[in-house]
């Protein structure tokens, strides 16, 4: 079977992989503002936990919020009985980048 460049054709690349590379990956952490990291985990926390998503917003900026997230961090969510132990892991991802952006704004309590 005959191939283009037997055939004496060549093409041009469509795209230049180290420029593709460049426009697709992520952000890393370190490049991104604390406002980008703390609306991106708010998000997730609304999306899998609103009502911890709401208590965070109400507490935000007070000792009790961080007290709040680090209990959740540790503890892995509520032991009253009636709810879930345990987060998926971009949840606690996103727990720990609200806390250190919480203590970077506020300090640690």
């Amino acid at each position: 079977m005959a191939t283009t460049e037997s055939m004496g054709m060549t093409f041009p690349k469509l795209l230049d992989e180290e420029v593709e590379y460049l426009a697709t990956r992520p952000i890393p952490l370190h490049e991104r503002t604390p406002g980008e990291r703390m609306d991106e985990a708010f998000a997730t926390v609304e999306r899998d936990h609103p009502r911890i998503q709401r208590a965070i917003k109400g507490t935000w900026g007070h000792k009790e919020c961080s007290a709040y997230m680090k209990k959740l961090i540790l503890n892995g969510g509520y032991h009253d009985g009636k709810n879930h132990i345990g987060f998926r892991p971009d949840m606690v991802a996103a727990l720990l980048v609200l806390d250190d952006v919480h203590d970077e704004k506020f300090g640690s309590f």
